[in-house]
């Protein structure tokens, strides 16, 4: 038998685990032999379950990452949109805002920078005379949209931890998988004595099923159907 190791793909588990336990369920002579074909099957709802949690935290990172990205290009959108009325408007304002960054480099900053940036902005924006035309249109739109994109910022971060903890799990299964597959081999060696005939109830094939290569099955005879 192969062991399969927690660099080798789920789909690769779920391959050999179906084969094992077609293997030993299709075993009708030695009912000791057959009576192993339950756990292997529980191994398999067991990765099944972790791999669709493990899906389910990758899609909820994606989810993250898009949610964090339109929050971000609004953010972005209403800052180039303040700098451009402020510097035909206003210079001495569009200084204060724009000190050391124009609109633009403001925009491409690194998010932790940038939220920093946008802040400020937002606070220089709501320090302006109640009358001034740049704030009453912009203040308070633009702390709610840093508001919504620090929140989106945050559900990513929690996305991506839970996608280091389904990650770890997964590599936790699948070395229980393999121990468990180990402890099959040996129970089935006790059972025949015959390494050779203890291997012959797992996977021979590393290759995807249907592969050209597969060594699953032997090739056809000439002249056999395909």
């Amino acid at each position: 038998m192969r062991f399969l190791g927690p660099k080798s793909t789920l789909a690769a588990f779920r391959w050999d685990l179906i084969y094992l336990f077609a293997s030993l369920n299709a075993e009708e002579e030695n009912l000791e032999i057959k009576s192993l074909a339950p756990l292997v099957l529980d191994l398999f709802h067991h990765l099944q379950t972790e791999r669709a949690a493990f899906e389910e935290a990758e899609n909820m990172l994606v989810v993250a990452f898009a949610l964090r990205s339109r929050r971000d290009r609004k953010v972005d959108a209403k800052t180039l949109a303040i700098g451009g009325v402020a510097r035909a408007t206003d210079k001495a304002v569009y200084g204060r805002l724009f000190p050391t960054a124009n609109p633009t480099q403001v925009t491409k900053m690194a998010l932790d920078r940038q939220l920093q940036e946008n802040k400020r902005i937002a606070k220089e924006l709501g320090d302006l005379p109640v009358d001034h035309p740049l704030r009453a249109p912009y203040a308070v739109g633009l702390d709610e949209d840093i508001a919504a994109l620090e929140k989106a910022d945050e559900k990513v971060d929690e996305a991506e931890v839970s996608l280091a903890l389904a990650r770890s799990k997964v590599r936790q299964t699948k070395l229980h998988i393999d121990k468990q597959r180990l402890d099959v081999h040996a129970k089935l060696l006790q059972l025949l004595g015959d390494k050779k005939a203890a291997d012959s109830f797992f996977r021979p094939s590393a290759t995807a099923p249907g592969a050209a290569d597969t060594d699953e099955e032997a090739a056809p005879k000439d002249g056999a159907e395909a």
